[in-house]
């Protein structure tokens, strides 16, 4: 069976952590998926949204036009590359920035993942609230941040979870308690 992983974050619950481990890591089970960063958010956000100029990376380094259509071309020559050197094993792609994608970001990811895989499944970590609070503040204060106001730091779940359940289909989404 070809089956497709993908980690889906939350910020702050060691996704980085989890990227930079798995870069590079090939097995006879599982290879992670190779792209041009460990962390497959700008691409894959950039490969599905219907607006990847909207990425906040794409905006603060003025990718657009030509610039960006190169990006997204090379990404999808990595994609590509990564489902062929697969090969039956399970492929692992891991990305936060997937979760911020629009429903409809979401419905190309599945269309295009299902005509590859016969198992798509979308994994992710979540904090408790307070928890992601007290981290990301903790953040912003090692940065030096000027403004520290905690509606910042507000993150609506269902809004950004909710969509995977309906895109996805309930059984195929994890969802677990980052502890």
């Amino acid at each position: 069976m070809k089956r497709c992983i993908i980690h889906i974050g939350a910020h702050k619950t060691g996704s980085t952590s989890i990227q930079y481990s798995l870069d590079g890591f090939a097995d006879d089970r599982l290879v992670y998926a190779k792209f041009d960063d460990p962390n497959h958010s700008l691409a894959m956000y950039s490969l599905f949204s219907p607006h990847p100029e909207k990425h906040p990376m794409h905006r603060a380094n003025a990718t657009s036009g030509a610039k960006l259509s190169d990006y997204v071309s090379r990404r999808s020559k990595d994609l590509e590359r990564a489902i062929s050197t697969a090969n039956g094993r399970t492929l692992v792609i891991s990305g936060e920035d997937i979760s911020i994608l629009p429903e409809q970001g979401l419905i190309r990811i599945r269309d295009f993942f299902m005509q590859r895989f016969d198992d798509v499944r979308i994994v992710g970590y979540v904090r408790p609230p307070a928890a992601l609070i007290a981290s990301a503040f903790q953040e912003r204060v090692k940065a030096g941040a000027v403004q520290l106001g905690l509606d910042r730091e507000h993150l609506n779940y269902q809004k950004r979870f909710e969509k995977f359940d309906k895109v996805f289909g309930r059984a195929n989404v994890m969802l677990c308690k980052f502890d």
